[in-house]
């Protein structure tokens, strides 16, 4: 029984060195390892503040003011937004005037994740789907 084990221990440590010398005989000990495409760095189009009014029965309210931020693919897509700011401004007013921003009607909470989702469709219909990675709200308030 003594033997049985020492023999089957020889055998995993003669098969183990085996296909280690094999790998790096064949390989020059070198690792095939895929290399991954290196993440590009964000690209950013800052908009100016858009300032939206909350109507009332009979009048203005209140105004929301957004500072928005389109994510990119590249500085290529970039020049081309740039190119369409007012495209972009016009189409978020239009989007964003006449509805309540607000999660609850009568609540002071604005709903970031539905202007963001809203305005994510708009930049996608103006740049093309590919181009356009996300919406960042970087500021968001009410006077």
């Amino acid at each position: 029984m003594k033997l049985i084990i020492i023999v089957v221990g020889l055998l995993v440590l003669l098969g183990g060195g085996g296909a280690a010398g094999y790998f790096f005989l064949l390989h020059d000990g070198e690792l095939d390892v895929a290399e991954a495409e290196p993440e590009r760095p964000p690209v950013y189009v800052d908009l100016n503040e858009i300032a939206v009014p909350q109507y009332g029965k009979s009048r203005i309210v209140s105004t929301i003011r957004l500072r928005v931020s389109i994510q990119v693919n590249d500085e290529q897509t970039r020049r081309k937004a740039y190119q369409r700011l007012t495209l972009f401004k016009d189409a978020f007013l239009k989007d964003l005037n006449g509805g309540s921003l607000r999660r609850d009607e009568g609540a002071r909470v604005i709903d970031l994740v539905s202007i963001k989702r809203r305005l994510k469709a708009r930049a996608e219909a103006i740049l093309g789907r590919a181009n356009v990675r996300a919406i960042l709200l970087t500021q968001a308030y009410e006077i």
